[in-house]
């Protein structure tokens, strides 16, 4: 009779109306609190089995579909029919363990050149992911690493699954998901970089690409210090600007950045430079064609977005230990790269979301190199001040407040950061005066950040100064508002 029963809901799971088969799948969910799961233990795999073979073709797109943003209105019911199919292949997993990553990859060689099964099958190896990689006996580990190595060098890199759009998606989210088993087989990186690589351009797939990159380089960052190896890879992604989009872009280059931290401090200053110097040489480029006032904006934008990739290539730069009497790489690389930022400060500095990159990056370096990055200090404070006087924007105070809690203490800090705690400040009251306390809550908010962290780091060039008063008084001025972030830096 058990048998039977499921039976039966295996036939109901994989009925074609989905509201038959969801209810089929609530069987499912509660099976395993039920005396029939418990008392039938030989059942268990074989049930399980046939459901993940029965789910798999549940997961299937619509015969009629060809691409999924084209059918994105008809797909809206599918999708959330997916997310119950994504459970029930949970369930699956709880009880098969390493065993459900071998069914699938079994399955994933039927029906080879039929891109619904095959998407599907990806689908499923996606949905169990999180659950099987957590197992900590070693021999579920070593099943799902031999799985995982089968199926990326006899499926996914060599290129032998159908060539969809969907496929190739779905194959870039099951190696980002699978990617912890790169660290344990490092001859998977560099053949996975292979596959990878050219899909970061591909339109549609570009941002699944960067983060399968990202997982395979962080995970693999022991290969990737392999003589020449980081090179080439650097050279692979930046030789591509303009072909991967900006959100992927920024991706693969804070991956890049990440992976660094497991170099040498001489290595990876030199491979930061490599990493830094085209998107440095771009903005030198945008800044010497900029000879007259009036700049599109598509050359702001550009500028802009150059400036957040050096933030992103720097932002995870962590060097174990520097030798003494060498700089820290961030400090260094941002130094090299200061007279063109100045110079792009000079020519596109009211822009806002030039601002915002460039406070973005100083923020970046001063929090990475610390004390490394007091050569810049004078320099990346005058060019916060200024730009701050211009566009009145709230990144320009958080750096402030930043640059405080690094060098606030340090000697002469009392005197560097009075002086700027009274620029931007009358920069600050001037505007709230202009049109209102209520009409800048986000510089309020930043205004008095800054302020709080004066107070703990640097009090000396604070409390003594001239505008501490209005200070006050405009705290006092602020208590009315209904924001919640004004009222909370109050």
């Amino acid at each position: 009779d058990c048998l039977a029963l499921a039976d039966f809901c295996l036939e109901m799971t994989g009925h074609g109306n989905r509201g038959v088969s969801e209810s089929a799948l609530d069987f499912w969910d509660e099976l395993q609190c039920l005396e029939m799961d418990k008392r039938h233990e030989s059942l268990r795999a074989p049930v399980y089995a046939r459901l993940v073979e029965v789910l798999v073709g549940c997961a299937r797109y619509p015969a009629h579909v060809v691409d999924c943003e084209e059918d994105e209105e008809d797909l809206d019911d599918f999708n959330l029919y997916r997310r119950r199919v994504e459970e029930g292949l949970l369930n699956c997993a709880c009880s098969l363990k390493g065993h459900s990553l071998t069914l699938l990859c079994g399955l994933l060689a039927k029906h080879a050149g039929d891109w619904h099964h095959t998407e599907a099958v990806l689908f499923s190896m996606h949905c169990v992911a999180g659950e099987i990689l957590t197992l900590p006996a070693v021999s579920e580990r070593n099943l799902i690493l031999s799985n995982v190595t089968t199926l990326f060098t006899s499926y996914v890199f060599p290129g032998a699954l159908p060539a969809h759009e969907l496929v190739h998606r779905g194959s870039l989210r099951v190696v980002e998901a699978y990617c912890k088993c790169v660290q344990q087989n490092l001859s998977l990186v560099e053949p996975g970089l292979g596959y990878i690589l050219p899909k970061l351009s591909e339109g549609k797939l570009s941002q699944h690409a960067a983060k399968a990159f990202a997982g395979v380089c962080t995970k693999g960052h022991e290969c990737l210090r392999k003589e020449g190896m980081m090179g080439t890879v650097i050279d692979a992604v930046t030789s591509r600007y303009g072909a991967i989009g900006r959100e992927p872009m920024e991706t693969s280059v804070q991956a890049l950045g990440r992976v660094l931290s497991s170099f040498d401090p001489p290595a990876m200053m030199s491979e930061l430079e490599r990493l830094t110097a085209p998107f440095v040489e771009r903005l030198r480029a945008a800044a010497d064609g900029a000879r007259t006032s009036f700049v599109s904006a598509a050359v702001l934008s550009e500028v802009a977005f150059l400036v957040t990739l050096l933030g992103s290539a720097i932002r995870f730069v962590e060097p174990r230990d520097v030798p003494a009497g060498q700089h820290h790489p961030v400090a260094v690389a941002v130094g090299n790269a200061w007279p063109v930022l100045e110079a792009v400060c000079g020519k596109f500095g009211g822009d806002p979301s030039i601002t915002d990159a460039m406070q973005g990056l100083i923020v970046k370096a001063i929090r990475q190199a610390k004390a490394d990055a007091s050569p810049l200090l004078l320099n990346m404070m005058q060019a916060t001040t200024s730009s701050f006087r211009t566009t009145r924007a709230a990144s320009c105070l958080e750096a402030v407040g930043v640059a405080v809690e690094v060098f606030g203490q340090a000697q002469g800090g009392a005197s560097t950061f009075g002086g700027i705690f009274g620029d931007v400040s009358g920069a600050a009251f001037e505007a709230i005066q202009s049109s209102g306390v209520d009409a800048h809550p986000e510089v309020i908010t930043a205004y008095f950040d800054m302020s709080y962290r004066y107070l703990l780091f640097c009090t000396d060039g604070i409390l003594p100064h001239p505008s501490f008063p209005a200070a006050l008084d405009l705290s006092l001025a602020c208590l009315p508002l209904k924001e919640k972030d004004p009222l909370r830096a109050v």
